[in-house]
């Protein structure tokens, strides 16, 4: 008894000190065709970050990332856009190199991780496919681009800068 009193007599002493119990970001989604994106607030900073994705491509340092997963080296990758002319994916790598994109990880085994990027100023507003060959002797891979543009304007009209995404 005496414990509960005494925590009683805390409470009343501080009356505006108790806890936040809401989540501490604040999340809005929404979908435009196959791709989602969502805006993270954070409820004690209020800083703003935004994902766009579909399927395994993501959006970020105004660049698309294709992953073709883990084991895949993609140093010698070569790319397709919407059936025009087949082009190393590394051709643009100083352009993403400027845009700050990350183009290796710490693998020594594969530092590609299994990853091509490509600027979003070298896709055409109307692009819908994007074709990756990982080596002369892998598969080749498509990817759907289509809506991206409609899933970025929906997220910059909901509050996400470009500069926000991940």
């Amino acid at each position: 008894m005496p414990l509960a009193l005494a925590v009683a007599l805390t409470l009343l002493a501080f009356p505006g000190h108790h806890a936040d119990h809401r989540p501490a970001h604040r999340d809005t989604h929404g979908r435009a065709g196959a791709w989602s994106w969502r805006i993270r607030t954070d409820r004690f900073t209020g800083e703003i970050s935004c994902r766009l994705t579909a399927n395994d491509v993501s959006y970020d340092r105004r660049a698309l990332t294709f992953r073709l997963g883990d084991g895949v080296d993609t140093n010698a990758a070569m790319i397709r856009i919407d059936g025009g002319p087949v082009r190393p994916a590394h051709a643009a790598d100083m352009q993403l190199a400027a845009l700050g994109v990350r183009l290796e990880n710490d693998s020594l085994g594969n530092p590609s991780g299994g990853l091509v990027h490509i600027p979003e100023a070298n896709l055409d507003v109307e692009a819908g496919r994007v074709d990756i060959r990982a080596t002369a002797h892998s598969r080749i891979r498509r990817f759907r681009v289509d809506g991206f543009r409609a899933a970025f304007d929906a997220a910059t009209a909901a509050g996400c800068q470009p500069d926000r995404f991940y």
